[in-house]
């Protein structure tokens, strides 16, 4: 009975940390994936641009990590409460954080981007070619941002298949486009960009179909003022 019991203890805990350690390194196997696609074209040029663009947006997305770890410890708090008008506000308050910040990186990437660009890169052809990879994947960053929120929801729910689920949409997606847009397309390092981008947005509409379909609802737009005060 005891030996079930500690067996049951195990599966429930790695049911949990492994999509917690795969939603970590989300971001980075992006990159991975871009660098290995340019890795297959003639220029080195292409693969120079590609491991700078992809390092600044992992210590990019990076930084804002917390609101991953923030959503699972807040919505597990409310959740051991049984509270599900606060697992509601928490969820709202964390996907209007992450919506805010987005937009604050949207507006300033061009002046984010050169200056990252001109800390890691040499100049060049490669330079030019990372800050077109930025200006372009950027628009992601409310997608990214988002499931990071997403994915710290449904861990702290226990609902793991569905944060696979959209780690699967995402990477596979991204390995598809990238693919399709530099090795059939020729699009260069504007591809895989754009393969990024839409991969990461049909990440994120799965999601938003799971968090409408869901258990727990996000309130209304005008009940927003309400719980905020509260």
């Amino acid at each position: 009975m005891q030996k079930n019991i500690k067996t049951d203890s195990y599966q429930r805990i790695f049911a949990i940390a492994v999509p917690m350690i795969l939603s970590a390194i989300s971001i980075p196997m992006l990159g991975i994936v871009d660098t290995a696609i340019l890795g297959h074209l003639d220029s080195p040029v292409y693969l120079a641009s590609i491991n700078i663009g992809a390092t600044i947006f992992n210590v990019l997305f990076w930084g804002f990590g917390f609101l991953k770890m923030s959503t699972t410890g807040l919505v597990a708090q409310a959740l051991g409460e049984n509270n599900p008008d606060k697992i509601n506000r928490q969820l709202s308050l964390s996907l209007l954080i992450a919506l805010s910040i987005s937009l604050i990186l949207v507006v300033f990437s061009p002046w984010i981007g050169e200056f990252a660009v001109n800390l890691a890169g040499e100049g060049g052809d490669s330079s030019q070619l990372a800050q077109q990879y930025f200006s372009i994947r950027i628009l992601s960053a409310p997608a990214t941002l988002i499931l990071y929120v997403m994915f710290g929801y449904f861990l702290a729910i226990q609902e793991t298949r569905k944060v696979l689920a959209l780690m699967l949409v995402n990477q596979v997606g991204n390995m598809i486009l990238d693919y399709v847009f530099v090795m059939q397309f020729h699009w260069g390092v504007a591809g895989v960009a754009y393969g990024s981008i839409i991969s990461e947005y049909a990440a994120l509409a799965l999601g938003a179909f799971y968090l409408l379909k869901g258990k727990y609802s996000i309130p209304k737009f005008f009940e927003f003022k309400d719980w905020l005060l509260n």
